[in-house]
């Protein structure tokens, strides 16, 4: 966690900006993929975390 502090620090404005410039249900979307990616890894699920990652990757595009 530390080593992505940074990366975070840099990322966050702009991950702010395309976030709250999506539709509410985008917005939804990637809520759910993140709870769920975080979910997954928390049970040690990494097979539920690759998916959902895939997921959130995929839908990346169409967000922006």
């Amino acid at each position: 966690m530390l080593a992505q502090e940074p990366l975070l620090q840099l990322l966050e404005p702009s991950l702010r900006v395309m976030i709250d410039d999506v539709s509410s249900g985008r917005r939804s979307r990637i809520t759910t993929a993140q709870r769920k990616i975080s979910e997954s890894l928390h049970s040690r699920d990494m097979e539920g975390a690759r998916t959902w990652m895939a997921k959130h990757i995929r839908d990346f595009p169409q967000g922006i």
